[in-house]
């Protein structure tokens, strides 16, 4: 996959001495951003805004609803609008005891491996 030159200046310019873009590896196929999202993208921006790092990311995000992601999918730049999400890492929020049954929701690995898992 070819970066091109305009945004490898802007990412290096990003952090002085890192030279390194973030990668789509795995998505979270329940959330909203996983259908304008695809594994194998390249995240260039937020908003406009050149981010290299996880850090730069949720600075960008901050607590917004939305934000439109500069991607490089398939040698070419797209733009497109996100929901966010907010993930606390916890696991179980809820749990439902009924008939014997212990019922919650899955935990985030499993929603990770997406349809059929």
């Amino acid at each position: 996959m070819k970066l091109p030159a305009e945004w490898m200046e802007k990412l290096q310019a990003c952090h002085q001495g890192r030279s390194q873009v973030l990668a789509v590896n795995q998505k979270r196929h329940l959330s909203p951003t996983s259908k304008v999202v695809q594994e194998g993208d390249l995240i260039l921006a937020v908003d406009s805004k050149p981010v290299c790092t996880f850090r730069d990311v949720e600075e960008a995000v901050g607590d917004r609803a939305k934000v439109e992601l500069t991607l490089l999918r398939d040698e070419e730049v797209k733009i497109v609008p996100a929901a966010t999400t907010l993930v606390d890492g916890v696991g179980t929020h809820r749990i439902l005891v009924w008939a014997g049954m212990l019922l919650q929701c899955s935990y985030r690995a499993i929603q990770e491996m997406g349809k059929g898992a």
